[in-house]
């Protein structure tokens, strides 16, 4: 089963909600109008999505380990990895950088 590009947006939307609203998952996917396709992909640890979030989990967490142990499970160049995720940051940094407002303006709000 393959999933769009919409629905692994969602997956990656959703995997990690119940820490937000410190709520059991499955609790939280059940009152959701998910396709169930989503929400095996989030649930179900035989998943090959499930098994990108734990990769990307390893890869937040900086268990370097477990990242290396996933991505040659999954094929992938532990080097290049690296680097897209080091590029991630980078370009993120960027936008971040972009969006903050240098000046006040009538929807910003100084408080010091």
């Amino acid at each position: 089963m393959s999933l769009s590009a919409d629905q692994l947006f969602l997956v990656g939307l959703f995997s990690k909600i119940d820490a937000i609203f410190d709520m059991p998952l499955e609790e939280i996917l059940a009152q959701l109008p998910l396709e169930t396709s989503v929400k095996h992909a989030i649930m179900d640890e035989d998943n090959p999505c499930h098994r990108v979030l734990d990769f990307l989990d390893s890869i937040e967490e900086g268990d370097w380990d477990t990242t290396e142990k996933i991505a040659t499970s999954m094929n992938l160049d532990v080097k290049i990895v690296g680097d897209a995720y080091l590029e991630a940051i980078r370009h993120s940094s960027e936008l971040m950088s972009e969006s903050s407002p240098s000046q006040p303006d009538d929807q910003n709000v100084e408080l010091f």
